[in-house]
């Protein structure tokens, strides 16, 4: 199947059933196959952020990214199968919803004040200026990777309140 807005005539989303049961692409060259797919889409500026694979398929969610942060609402979804290293689906829906022209994010409060109020068991391995949705709209956030013990986590503080917004487990996560 197949979605189109009947807005502006954009692909929203697709999805068609394609075999794979075998691993013939590596991971890299599937993420490979999802950027050109959305290079040739026109999606530029588009990062990994996650992916969830069972070996022969792969759901890569990528952001858009510029100055270095990350926009989380501007989202999507690319799949690729892995035995024939083709895309068998996309999910545009969030990004052509909430994609705009971008300026960096007003904080009131700085990384290492943001980084100071989380658990102090935590350790920092990554840490960014992100945008994210909330039940409050979108929000300029301190984004953390953190590591506590065998697990990794993400931890998302505002920048203007220094609150916790969120602790994501990074299972599957690029």
């Amino acid at each position: 199947f197949a979605e189109i807005s009947q807005t502006n005539g954009a692909l929203l989303r697709f999805d068609y059933y394609e075999d794979c049961d075998a691993e013939t692409f590596d991971l890299q060259n599937a993420e490979r196959i999802a950027r050109q797919f959305l290079t040739k889409l026109g999606y530029e500026d588009m990062e990994v952020v996650r992916f969830r694979d069972n070996g022969t398929m792969t759901d890569f969610t990528f952001v858009y990214e510029k100055d270095g942060v990350a926009y989380y609402p501007d989202e999507l979804h690319v799949k690729v199968c892995r035995t024939r290293g083709v895309v068998t689906a996309m999910d545009a829906t969030k990004y052509i919803r909430n994609h705009k022209e971008r300026i960096a994010p007003q904080v009131k409060i700085s990384l290492e004040e943001a980084q100071s109020r989380l658990h102090d068991k935590l350790t920092v391995e990554a840490s960014r200026l992100a945008v994210v949705r909330t039940q409050r709209g979108e929000r300029a956030a301190y984004e953390f990777l953190c590591a506590y013990g065998e697990e990794d986590y993400f931890v998302y503080v505002d920048g203007v309140t220094g609150e916790e917004i969120a602790i994501v487990n990074a299972k599957g996560i690029a």
